[in-house]
């Protein structure tokens, strides 16, 4: 059993790592070779350095005694994605179809992953902590900085599994970096919002897809343009920690109450307090970049040093979980970013597993993210985010299975298991199967203010109005019936103010009485958002509701036809760009409710935008698919007549 997030030719290279990892680190404490190399490298470093400076000492330690944890990518693969990032610095289209063909022959090339312990030049590692040092005694706020804090934060050499690069020297001569401005801020946050503001400029136009990149030097990151958060948090934490700034990465393997995971920047200013960040928002804050609606169920921070009583330490290797159980370097953070609490459920009799873990729900199946401890009668979680359905289960390499019905963690920290109780049914009135987010509404907010023109000419100098959108349903087609004789050859869609012409369909009627739209060239504004051309004007015409109209041009974009002559226009149908997730006639849907798995309560075809359920369980958890298209599926509970999303 394996859990794959990204391609994988990546999760095959995460899990070789920590292969290598078991078989090096495993009996590390207690290897009387292991010892005696790190003494040895220890002696080889101190070498280079003053050997009276009792923090250059320190650090020395710190370094070399947590590097049996080190590793390095190499190889022709990583040669190949380095060339053609440096290669196509300047033309970041060019720079992502170059990364495709890579990433599809990625077979034919090699990959290494050399220990740091013996790869890695004592005159390297010195040097390293020579500046780190340099630029920790400079720093007006060193003050506020434990040694113990920039030994964790600012001086490692490397972030994750990159190869390494003097990126210390390189920084501090980067005029993009504003050194001096920055040096001379005697705030830390002062300085880091400085330092943001310089990456964003260069990674504002970020593209986010995964192309499945291998760990990537520095000098790479640093150019490319296309890729995951992964790639860009090696970068922000690199730039960070030139300047002094102790930055790390932290991230959730899997969101509580939607789909996928995520990683970020943080600065640590102490144990319990960080500021995260992302480098392509234009604002330094974690609260400025993440959606309000989102919550964790557990945050981790990667570390360079080994934490204790991690799963690692306890368990060992294993090869049927998420690859971040098996890292020893990872620190539950969850507090420091959501209200946790400790959660205790009772034990079975006669249950043999020292360890139960707690899954979420990624939309379609239960993911892995923490485990608790047990004890004679019961298992304790620690550290939990709240407002989150979690399901117990147990884990061994041959089989998977539930240990109790799924909980929710309230707000108040308190928890209670959804168990559907059988003899008491309901009926329930259904109107989505995926809640209604932010985003999704700030989408369709941008259609508000919009007008729909008709024209003689094609560039609009005589635009008549024909309707102005104050109000609309977001989720569904809008018809607008309209009493004009008059006709036009050209016809459009005019976005309002910060609009970005985001529309997903667009149908004009000449005729009342028939259901086939009228045809003609598209036209409009040409220019999308990052050269994308899967959001190009031509797909407010194409049929697919997901599909959409995404400008570069905040205002002033437009969309329309050109009818070959002119026509009267007696109706217009239009739809905003959004989800599909609401109740559609002629779709098939699918209700189920949990019990160990899920059971179903039939499939039913829509005839409105409602569904009724009837004989449905209480208190049980539930999940409504749509058979006939769409991807995204959300559990829910039934209270007070409402869906209730987890």
């Amino acid at each position: 059993m394996v859990f794959l997030q990204t391609s994988f030719f990546s999760q095959l290279i995460k899990l070789f790592i920590l292969l290598v990892i078991l078989s090096s680190c495993n009996h590390s404490k207690h290897s009387r070779k292991e010892k005696e190399r790190v003494n040895e490298l220890l002696k080889e470093v101190l070498f280079h350095l003053d050997t009276t400076d009792s923090l250059a000492v320190e650090a020395s330690k710190f370094i070399v005694e947590n590097m049996s944890y080190q590793f390095s990518v190499r190889g022709t693969l990583v040669t190949a994605y380095e060339d053609s990032i440096k290669y196509h610095f300047d033309n970041a289209l060019k720079m992502e179809q170059s990364l495709k063909m890579i990433n599809q022959s990625a077979r034919q090339y090699s990959l290494i992953f050399p220990d740091d312990t013996t790869y890695v030049s004592p005159e390297f590692l010195a040097n390293n902590i020579k500046l780190a040092l340099e630029k920790y005694r400079k720093s007006p706020w060193k003050e506020s900085i434990p040694f113990d804090l920039f030994c964790k934060y600012v001086l490692p050499y490397k972030v994750n599994r990159e190869q390494t690069e003097n990126w210390r020297e390189a920084l501090l001569e980067n005029k993009d970096f504003q050194v001096d401005k920055i040096i001379k801020n005697e705030s830390m946050l002062g300085s880091a919002t400085a330092l943001h503001g310089a990456m964003y400029e260069r990674k504002k136009d970020f593209k986010i897809i995964n192309l499945g990149l291998p760990e990537l030097p520095f000098s790479c990151t640093e150019a490319l343009m296309v890729g995951t958060c992964h790639e860009l948090c090696n970068y922000g934490v690199t730039v960070m920690r030139a300047f002094g700034i102790p930055t790390t990465v932290d991230f959730t393997p899997q969101f509580a109450n939607r789909s996928g995971g995520h990683e970020w920047c943080s600065i640590i200013f102490s144990a319990d307090s960080c500021q995260g960040f992302d480098v392509t928002v234009d604002s330094l804050g974690y609260n400025e970049f993440w959606d309000p609606e989102t919550r964790f169920a557990k945050v981790y921070r990667r570390t360079y040093h080994q934490i204790e009583s991690n799963h690692r330490s306890m368990m060992g290797f294993v090869s049927y979980l998420p690859n971040f159980f098996n890292d020893p370097r990872i620190e539950d953070v969850t507090h420091l970013y959501c209200e946790t609490a400790d959660i205790k459920i009772p034990r079975k009799k006669g249950e043999s597993n020292s360890i139960i873990y707690l899954s979420v729900f990624d939309n379609k199946n239960w993911f892995p993210i923490a485990w608790g401890s047990t004890s004679d009668n019961s298992i304790v979680f620690q550290n939990l985010g709240r407002e989150a359905v979690y399901l117990p289960e147990v884990f061994t390499e041959e089989k998977r299975e539930p240990y109790d019905y799924p909980f929710v963690v309230n707000k108040n920290g308190d928890h209670q298991f959804l168990k559907p109780d059988l003899s008491e049914l309901d009926t329930v009135r259904l109107t989505r199967k995926f809640p209604l987010t932010a985003r999704i509404k700030l989408y369709i907010s941008r259609m508000v203010g919009g007008r729909f023109q008709g024209s003689n000419h094609e560039d609009f100098r005589d635009a008549i109005d024909l309707y102005m959108i104050d109000t609309l349903d977001g989720v569904h087609y809008n018809e607008v019936k309209l009493n004009s004789n008059r006709k036009f050859r050209y016809v459009r869609y005019h976005s309002p103010s910060k609009g970005y012409c985001n529309v997903a369909e667009l149908e004009f009627y000449e005729d009342l009485t028939t259901d086939r739209p009228l045809s003609g060239k598209v036209i409009g504004t040409d220019e999308v958002y990052q050269n994308d051309t899967s959001v190009a004007k031509s797909k407010v015409f194409d049929g697919k509701s997901l599909t959409y109209f995404d400008a570069k041009a905040s205002e002033g974009a437009w969309v329309g036809l050109d009818l070959g002559s002119s026509k009267q226009i007696r109706k217009i149908r239009f739809l905003a760009r959004n989800d599909l997730n609401g109740i559609y006639p002629k779709n098939e849907y699918e209700l189920l409710y949990w019990d160990n798995s899920w059971v179903s309560l039939g499939r039913v075809i829509a005839n409105k935008d409602v569904l009724i359920y009837p004989q449905v369980p209480k208190n049980a958890l539930l999940l409504l698919r749509n058979l006939t298209e769409g991807k995204e599926e959300r559990i829910f509970s039934y209270s007070d007549d409402s869906q209730v999303w987890w």
